[in-house]
C-alpha cells in the first residue's frame, strides 16, 4: 500500500477515536476509510478514478463534519 494511503487511513483513524464525534460523523469516516482501502487495491488508477474517490470523500466528510460546528 502506497505511504500516502497509509497516511489517510491513520489520519481517519485518528477521527475516529476522538471523544466528541457523533455517529454519523464516525459512519461518514469509517465510509471514507473503507473506500480509500477498496482504492489502494487498484493496480493502476487512473487520474478520474483518483479525483472520483477525492470528490466522494471530500463531499460526503465535508456535509457531516459542517454538521458538527
Amino acid at each position: 500500500m502506497n505511504k500516502d494511503l497509509r497516511v489517510s487511513l491513520a489520519a481517519f483513524d485518528a477521527m475516529e477515536s476522538q471523544p466528541d464525534i457523533k455517529p454519523e460523523q464516525r459512519d461518514a469516516i469509517s465510509l471514507a476509510r473503507a473506500k480509500v482501502k477498496r482504492f489502494a487495491r487498484i493496480k493502476n488508477p487512473t487520474r478520474a478514478d483518483v479525483f472520483e474517490l477525492t470528490r466522494e470523500i471530500s463531499g460526503r466528510l465535508l456535509s457531516v463534519l459542517r454538521k458538527r460546528q
